[in-house]
């Protein structure tokens, strides 16, 4: 910069250096900077311009102006309509524009379209890269910039890059610290629950089956009940232990299926055969609605996996349901898909109703999270890892198929949909709308 004959340039960096390094706020730091240099250069109008990640639209964060021009903050501008703005960002390197256009008597002095005589238009940068413009109009008289306030804009516009470029850092780290925290929170909360979740059954297996060997059972009828009950904490131990294996095959897409036709009443016939005592013993109504076809309705996916999925499912209805109702209904829609190169003729979707507990609305958004739930302390009454959502989601996601969960709110109840693609299209009794 050249010899001033005063310190006052000096100064102004100094002030402005100062305060928008004493800030973590980059709102503060752009209108300090403008407040700061717009009366010091008695410019019309002195704005900061907004730019990130080469959007075509830059933002007006920050204004400096005098009267009688209207306010220009919050107005969105096209660059490809402000060449002195989008050569700024591109040469970067200091942009004059000269219009030499007369105000006329009367003329409007609003928005982006001023008219401005002289434009001096400096991007902000960091390492190189535009975080911001800082344009100073004059739009009352024609006027030459100095090559000192020229040095003097451009050094504050580096200042102003490097402090935007390192808020923003800070604002980063600071979000990505806080992530990390909340995940390990919920990996350490995720094991504490399948600690329990793998005490409970085996707890059970090793009590009935010590009572069997310490010969604490005298009948046979007796020694058959306790044994079927050992039996069946184990496979609901192992039921756990396939949930964990999955999250972690899925997480690294290790896992291999094998698709073929499925029928869907087969399918739907099995998850009621296996939900009927839950449904019995919570006293529910259970309901599964198919649409009238002539033939049969074929899936394409696995067998096993859309048994799991279906159980996922309808068991968290039943299990957060306490009175009322599950319905189970299908719907085929008749659009032709393309999954793996293959072309198949649709998909069906299949909802799961119930009138239970419901979901928040505030906490839909988390059920998919592996380490998430719904809420916690509804974990641990009802019991459950919480990997049925995010599980049934992975496995229907490599089949070709969704899973979306609604709920109204708390205690109004829930409904999940799964989509899963026809293997064939079934001829059905009437044209669905």
């Amino acid at each position: 910069m050249t010899e001033r004959g005063s310190d006052l340039y000096q100064k102004l960096l100094t002030q402005i250096g100062r305060k928008i390094r004493g800030t973590l706020d980059i709102d503060t730091i752009w209108q300090q900077t403008v407040d700061a240099l717009g009366p010091f250069l008695n410019v019309t109008r002195c704005i900061i311009y907004a730019y990130k990640n080469s959007s075509p639209q830059v933002p007006v964060v920050a204004e400096y102006r005098q009267k009688p021009f209207d306010s220009m903050l919050g107005h969105l501008l096209w660059l490809d309509d402000e060449p002195a703005l989008a050569k700024a960002l591109e040469i970067a390197e200091p942009v004059i524009i000269e219009q030499n256009v007369p105000l006329e008597k009367g003329a409007s002095l609003t928005g982006s379209k001023l008219p401005s005589l002289s434009i001096l238009a400096v991007a902000t940068r960091y390492r190189n890269l535009p975080n911001g413009i800082i344009s100073l109009h004059q739009c009352d008289r024609s006027r030459q910039w100095t090559t000192d306030e020229i040095e003097l804009v451009q050094e504050i516009a580096d200042q102003v890059g490097a402090c935007v470029a390192h808020v923003n850092l800070h604002h980063e780290l600071e979000e990505t610290r806080q992530q990390a925290q909340e995940a390990t929170r919920l990996k350490s909360e995720f094991l504490t629950t399948i600690s329990h979740e793998l005490r409970t059954p085996l707890n059970g297996t090793i009590g009935f089956l010590k009572l069997i060997l310490d010969d604490m059972v005298d009948e046979p009828e007796e020694q058959r009940e306790f044994t079927q009950e050992a039996f069946h904490s184990s496979l609901h131990l192992l039921s756990i232990i396939n949930d964990i294996l999955d999250i972690a095959n899925l997480k690294t897409h290790n896992i291999q299926m094998e698709l073929s036709a499925v029928k869907l009443d087969e399918l739907l016939s099995a998850v009621e055969k296996l939900t009927r005592m839950q449904v019995e013993k919570k006293n529910l109504s259970f309901s599964i609605e198919l649409p009238a076809t002539y033939d049969k309705i074929i899936l394409y996916g696995n067998y096993q996996r859309l048994l799991q999925v279906m159980l996922n499912l309808v068991g968290n209805a039943i299990k957060f349901t306490n009175e009322g109702s599950v319905t189970i209904s299908v719907e085929v829609l008749k659009n032709k898909v393309v999954f793996q190169n293959i072309e198949l003729p649709g998909m069906v979707k299949i909802r799961v109703d119930d009138t239970g507990i419901g979901v928040p609305l505030e906490k839909l958004d988390k059920l998919f999270g592996i380490f998430n739930k719904g809420d916690g302390s509804l974990t641990s009454k009802f019991g459950g890892t919480g990997l049925g959502l995010p599980i049934s989601q992975k496995l229907l996601e490599a089949m070709g198929g969704a899973v979306d969960f609604f709920s109204m709110g708390e205690n109004l109840g829930s409904t999940v949909t799964l989509t899963v693609p026809l293997y064939q299209e079934p001829v059905l009794t009437y044209s669905p709308a």
